[in-house]
């Protein structure tokens, strides 16, 4: 059986985007047909960021005192504070446009040295709004939550 392709997603474990694009375009060159920046930094743990953003929004609250802590990451889910209206939450921006604008700028020079081959491409990867509801909010919160989120996660969100 002969590799014909290869298909990146979620999460590497490296230091940094240049790292993951030069690790991806040395081990699989032309088997890739795009290659995610691998969410690094902050965005290493898929979606757990998040909680962090929105954990900060008026009105949005971790369930429990103590942090429970992933790395940096606290990974209490969240709720909405008593007496809040959920409709008027206003949810934080969650940077995937800024991040994948900066490792962009890493992958098109890099393509441009020719560590990453021509014809592969940049993939951008998004969550759904189901997927951070479900990870980050308490049970009893979901339904209510989910509308806020579904604004946020979309690509086509221009909301700041």
């Amino acid at each position: 059986m002969t590799v014909q392709g290869a298909l990146l997603v979620g999460s590497v474990n490296l230091p940094d985007t240049e790292s993951t694009f030069r690790a991806a375009a040395d081990t699989l060159g032309r088997r890739l047909r795009r290659v995610p920046d691998g969410e690094t930094g902050d965005r290493f743990h898929w979606i757990v960021f998040q909680a962090d953003l929105i954990g900060g929004a008026d009105g949005i609250e971790r369930v429990g005192d103590e942090p429970v802590l992933l790395r940096n990451l606290d990974l209490r889910p969240l709720r909405f504070a008593d007496g809040v209206d959920p409709a008027r939450v206003v949810l934080p921006k969650l940077d995937y446009a800024r991040a994948a604008l900066e490792s962009y700028g890493t992958f098109a020079a890099l393509r441009e040295q020719g560590v990453i081959p021509a014809g592969i491409r940049f993939q951008v990867s998004l969550p759904t709004p189901l997927a951070v509801v479900v990870a980050l909010v308490r049970e009893e919160d979901r339904a209510a939550f989910e509308p806020s989120t579904s604004v946020r996660c979309t690509p086509s969100s221009t909301r700041s």
